[in-house]
């Protein structure tokens, strides 16, 4: 894609993207975890909806273990 036609962000999403960037470790930790969930999404052929109800469903298990 060339620089003509990329899209300009809106300030309230760069925002959003610098929250999550904080939230997770950094730009570069946050960067490695999107690359992650996409390499997920690729490798499993499940959505991200799909990704994140199976690491729920994961985490009530692995809760329940614990106590």
């Amino acid at each position: 894609m060339n620089q003509a036609s990329r899209a300009v962000p809106k300030p309230e999403a760069e925002d959003k993207v610098i929250e999550f960037a904080n939230q997770h470790g950094g730009l570069k930790a946050a960067m490695r975890l999107v690359d992650d969930v996409l390499r997920l999404k690729a490798e499993s052929g499940l959505e991200v909806e799909s990704i994140q109800s199976e690491l729920q469903r994961l985490d009530k298990i692995l809760t329940n273990i614990q106590q």
